[in-house]
């Protein structure tokens, strides 16, 4: 019998595609507050990127074209 009554036991949702860990997030959030580079920098401009703001919205495409004629991987 199928038993559908939710448990209090909770699992971490671990990105399939994620490279980083939370060790690795974890030393980049102590390497940014020392103000250590590349760390910041790379932070400043993440900060400042449209692509990183919430009103920013995808715009998908079905099949990626890159390196030849008709790039579609860019807005630009």
């Amino acid at each position: 019998m199928l038993n559908l009554t939710p448990t209090a036991k909770k699992f971490a949702f671990i990105h399939p595609g994620g490279l980083h860990t939370q060790a690795d997030f974890d030393r980049m959030k102590v390497k940014i507050a020392m103000g250590a580079q590349p760390w910041k920098g790379s932070w400043d401009k993440l900060l400042t990127s449209s692509e990183a703001q919430l009103g920013w919205s995808a715009a998908p495409v079905e099949t990626i074209i890159r390196g030849v004629a008709g790039n579609n991987y860019t807005r630009s």
